[in-house]
């Protein structure tokens, strides 16, 4: 039998006599553990407990929390943290959509930078081809560094790329400096996916998760919008200008307490701590750090040589397949193709609307609904919620597929003028529906998903082959259009997202309101528990 005891404050009420017992020493709980479970695991109890009461042996009695959820203080401060840690998400989202806006304006009549068709595609591709395999050496640079440094790194490098891009004489020059900007997209990547499901409470983990995608959507929304009055090297300044803000408000949040417990940095954890849950709720938390640092660090479960190892099981190697599935279904929308050719796709849709405000508006409708998945993702069954809004953005970019085949194949050639609002309707509704539903959520479920001791290699693993679907898919749309048209495209796509929504509604496990642990045991058929702790740490004595 296995007996899985979380130290702070379990999800509801206390247990009247097994909770009290959590505090006592660790001969009294084997003992009495040991009266009703045998000897043998007794011994146990006693051995791995007493690893965690030396640790943590400053922790007092009086220093324990209140019985009560998550404080709105605790709510707020771990709030500001994972926005200022994944604002840096919105410098991804201006990487992704720079190419959009910039392109068509250099291939304008008075511009120096006149790009070839096949220079082009590849400005709007190289960053995400360099990212699949930087996101893999960014998983274990995330692991030496810790999240706060690696995000404090990327700031300025990135704004010399701008700076770069906006005196670029050369298409030669414009390439490098992507290939740059892929590097860092990769590390910001990794980085956004770890941290808020390091420092938030189960509650609240949906929430602050979603916030990486709203990040990078405001990102793009930014560069469309900017890029209706701005030319392509004042944006690529002003994008350099903002990074000096990004710089100084990460330099004051507190670093992953997980990843200082598991350096053995345990007075920097409990600074981080107070930091993110206030003074009152400090003890407890401090117990699960000092627990998992001691536990973990005892096998050597933390480190990269560990972490590749257990990759090789079945139940790490199944996690893993299923959250790359997740996120392969999702790009296959061709999300990130519409993304990088929105102006393009508006001219090729022969929309009697302006390309440009056809692509501001799909930047509003991709980051503003991202408030309504907020909203909903911890009050809606996040399997439910997924496929639900997987199938109506399938739907909406399979209604542009079939515009697009009646316009290609001519059977309709006289269709009425109002019909040019068919291609932005379509696309409004299917950006709309992607952002309320499928782009938060996926990596939502992915992080919940992510085994807790291979998370670091594990998300650079993620990112490098997530950065290969995207660069597949941005690549080969142009060829995907030349062969099948563009509305055998769009309709391709769509088939694509009801496929994944049958895989996920047949493999995906619920999620919502589990600890990690939890979620974990139900992918491998065990049982669950819930809690409500940063990280969600538990210790399991079998």
């Amino acid at each position: 039998m296995v007996l899985k005891k979380v130290y702070g404050r379990p999800e509801g009420k206390y247990l009247e006599e097994e909770d009290k017992s959590m505090y006592k020493q660790p001969d009294d709980l084997g003992s009495q553990y040991g009266s009703q479970y045998g000897s043998q695991f007794a011994m146990k109890a006693t051995e791995s407990l007493k690893q965690v009461s030396e640790a943590s042996s400053f922790i007092t009695e009086e220093d324990l929390p209140p019985r009560k959820g998550c404080h709105a203080s605790a709510f707020l401060r771990q709030l500001v943290a994972v926005i200022v840690v994944c604002a840096s998400g919105a410098g991804t989202g201006t990487i992704f959509a720079y190419s959009a806006v910039a392109v068509p304006q250099w291939n304008g009549v008075d511009s120096h930078l006149n790009l070839t068709k096949a220079e082009a595609k590849w400005f709007s591709s190289v960053p995400v081809m360099v990212s699949v395999p930087a996101c893999c050496a960014a998983g274990f640079l995330l692991e030496v560094l810790g999240p706060r440094l690696c995000v404090l790194s990327v700031a300025p490098v990135l704004g010399i790329t701008w700076i770069v891009i906006a005196y670029a004489h050369a298409s030669w020059q414009l390439m490098v400096a992507r290939g740059v900007q892929g590097v860092l997209m990769s590390i910001i990547s990794v980085t956004i996916t770890v941290y808020p499901v390091e420092v938030a409470s189960s509650r609240l983990r949906g929430v602050l998760m979603s916030l990486t995608e709203t990040t990078v959507m405001t990102g793009v929304l930014i560069t469309y919008s900017l890029g209706l009055v701005l030319e392509p090297s004042h944006l690529a300044l002003a994008f350099a200008s903002c990074l000096v803000i990004q710089f100084i408000g990460i330099y004051n949040v507190p670093d992953s307490p997980m990843w200082l417990a598991k350096k053995g940095r345990l007075e920097e954890a409990q600074a981080a701590l107070e930091w993110l849950n206030g003074k009152k709720s400090t003890a407890s938390e401090i117990k699960d750090m000092v627990a998992l640092s001691s536990v973990q660090n005892s096998d050597d479960a933390t480190s990269m040589k560990a972490q590749l190892k257990s990759l090789k099981t079945v139940n790490m190697l199944k996690s893993l397949v299923i959250l790359n599935l997740i996120l392969l279904f999702k790009e296959l929308t061709g999300q990130y193709a519409i993304t990088a050719y929105a102006v393009r796709i508006f001219q090729m849709a022969g929309t009697t609307l302006d390309p440009y405000w056809c692509t501001f508006y799909m930047g509003i409708a991709r980051a503003l609904p991202c408030v309504l998945n907020w909203l909903l993702i911890e009050r809606v069954p996040r399997k439910v919620f997924f496929v639900t809004f997987l199938l109506l953005s399938s739907a909406g970019i399979g209604v542009i597929g079939i515009y697009m085949l009646v316009l290609e194949q001519g059977i309709y050639p006289d269709l009425p003028e109002y019909f040019g609002w068919v291609p932005l309707s379509g696309m409004l509704f299917f950006i709309t529906c992607f952002s309320i539903g499928v782009g938060a959520t996926s990596w939502v479920l992915v992080a919940e998903i992510m085994p807790s001791s291979i998370r670091n290699i594990g998300s650079g693993i993620t990112n490098t082959l997530f950065c290969a679907y995207q660069f597949i898919i941005v690549v080969t749309f142009p060829d995907l259009v030349e062969v099948a048209g563009s509305g055998g495209a769009f309709l391709f796509y769509a088939s694509c997202g009801v496929v994944g929504s049958v895989f996920i509604l047949a493999a995906v496990p619920e999620t919502r309101g589990l600890s990690l642990e939890s979620i974990q045991n139900r992918m491998n058929k065990e049982p669950a528990v819930k809690t409500n702790k940063i990280g969600d740490s538990t210790i399991s004595i079998a």
